[in-house]
């Protein structure tokens, strides 16, 4: 089977004054909706259900695969993968290395998996570039211990000039 993106989207802000946008491939707005006021009363489910709906009038005949940005995946997860119970269940141990994001990532996924459960969910991550540096330059500035139990640099030093 072979997939064609039709929309690329996101939902943002959500809690604070919610903004939902997609484009098609070649970059025209489809939909622009912010939610102010009591948009900040709306939560994931309620946005993804928005989002569903209106995808369903979009596409008659639905849509093959959800992806999502997940921030951290971690030693584990180095490239796109399917999501299952066992990708969830690593997924949710690494919340403490990023606590702002990964569990709404999580959240976002557990809601599509109601709301669409015979569609296949794949998760991106964004520590997966990070894998590329070199060994020497993710464990720099870290003691021994800590890279034994997993930490690692996501980020690369600064070249002073």
């Amino acid at each position: 089977m072979e997939l064609q993106e039709v929309f690329r989207g996101e939902i943002e802000k959500i809690g604070i004054a919610p903004h939902l946008s997609a484009r098609e491939p070649g970059g025209r707005t489809v939909i622009d909706d912010r939610f102010d006021g009591d948009g900040a009363k709306l939560s994931h489910e309620d946005l993804l259900r928005g989002l569903f709906a209106w995808l369903s009038q979009q596409r008659r005949n639905g849509f093959k695969a959800i992806g999502h940005r997940v921030v951290h995946g971690g030693a584990a997860f180095t490239a796109p993968v399917r999501i299952d119970g066992h990708v969830m269940e690593s997924l949710s141990k690494l919340e403490p290395l990023a606590p702002l994001h990964q569990p709404h990532n999580l959240s976002g996924i557990r809601i599509c998996a109601a709301l669409q459960p015979r569609v296949p969910q794949i998760a991106c991550f964004d520590t997966a570039f990070h894998r590329t540096m070199d060994s020497v330059t993710r464990r720099l500035g870290l003691p021994r211990v800590y890279e034994e139990e997993g930490v690692q640099r996501y980020r690369l030093p600064r070249t002073i000039i």
